[in-house]
């Protein structure tokens, strides 16, 4: 991701002492700018970098670095408010701070059904590290840590988030993984290796191919196949032989290919209900799109409708509706995207015209 691209860039600079202070922590600044800018989530960063120089007490990069960032930030929120008559502001902090987080998650599940389960071979590594040779070096796994973890847990602990959120925490194990076992290989270069030192390298080097073994994965799994391209062509055949207005609630960037219209992604949706809930000025705001959104869904408009199976979308185009709906795959196949998601999009519905309706 290339927020990550860049929240590596700021790390790497902040550490750098053979750069001045002052260009050192302007560039820090800009390029945890640039983060914000790609995923507001990096905005974690900031207070433990600035925490980082204040330890060092590098004073003139924590200045540079912070001044840096926020004349920036300032400018870029304002410009892009202007420019989207206010809807920036909207969507990167009023849906989200809205939406529900499930603390048990957070506390709980992210680190014994995610975190844990994957990683405790580099985690087990970087503590061990830490206790054994370099305590001194805990201000700097917690500067990166911290924001890295939450960058994850948060996004994954609100309502319908998503595994790949776990990308930064990983990003950052295998970081402070790399770093750990360089230092433990290190220390018993230099001093010959006491049974200590030489032990925790064996140990250090066993984890790490316990840790890769751990995530071993196909990545040919992840790669469509000729049967995923003729299941996708054939979902593009049925949207250009139908009916329009087309709906496909999951995936409407298919009409494209027929230059049909698109329409909202309606996974998105569910953020704006949520944030409405908890929120009246919220509500007073999306109320009049959700109504249009579900006046266009619900009201008979649509004349074809490609949905996903087992979807609540087969009760709104259903026979009582005035919907005859079959099946596009005749076994119910899915099918894979070449992002490596896995597409359900089976059930092609179509408005029943009045004078057949009776032979549907």
């Amino acid at each position: 991701m290339l927020f990550l691209a860049f929240v590596a860039g700021v790390y790497t600079i902040s550490v750098c002492d053979k750069l001045d202070s002052t260009i050192a922590g302007f560039w820090a600044g800009f390029l945890n700018f640039l983060a914000f800018a790609t995923k507001q989530n990096a905005l974690a960063a900031v207070p433990f970098i600035s925490l980082y120089f204040l330890i060092k007490r590098q004073y003139k990069r924590l200045i540079a670095f912070i001044c840096s960032f926020v004349i920036f930030v300032v400018f870029f929120v304002f410009y892009m408010n202007w420019r989207s008559n206010g809807w920036f502001w909207f969507y990167i902090y009023d849906v989200p701070i809205n939406n529900p987080i499930s603390w048990r998650f957070v506390y709980a599940t992210f680190w014994t059904e995610f975190l844990l389960p994957r990683f405790w071979g580099l985690i087990v590594l970087c503590l061990l590290s830490i206790f054994f040779f370099n305590f001194r070096a805990l201000n700097f796994f917690i500067a990166i840590a911290v924001p890295l973890f939450l960058m994850s847990i948060i996004p994954m602990a609100r309502q319908w988030g998503w595994i790949n959120n776990l990308v930064p925490a990983s990003f950052c194990l295998s970081i402070l993984g790399m770093e750990s076992f360089q230092h433990v290989f290190s220390q018993r270069s230099e001093r010959g290796g006491t049974i200590l030192q030489t032990g925790m390298f064996y140990i250090a080097f066993i984890l790490l191919i316990v840790q890769f073994i751990n995530l071993l994965y196909a990545p040919r799994l992840q790669i469509p196949v000729k049967k995923d391209y003729r299941f996708g062509e054939k979902i593009v055949a049925t949207v250009a032989k139908s009916e329009p207005p087309v709906f496909i609630p999951t995936a409407p960037y298919f009409l494209r290919y027929s230059n049909l219209p698109t329409h909202v992604q309606t996974a998105s949706l569910g953020d704006l209900y949520l944030a409405s809930k908890n929120d009246p000025q919220i509500a007073e705001k999306v109320e009049p799109y959700l109504q249009k959104i579900n006046r266009y869904v619900e009201g008979g408009i649509i004349q074809t409708a490609i949905i996903p199976s087992g979807s609540s979308y087969a009760l709104i185009f259903s026979s009582e509706n005035g919907y005859k709906c079959r099946k596009i795959f005749p076994r119910g196949q899915s099918f894979r995207t070449i992002t490596g998601a896995i597409s359900t999009l089976d059930r092609v519905c179509h408005k029943v015209k009045l004078g057949n309706y009776g032979n549907r």
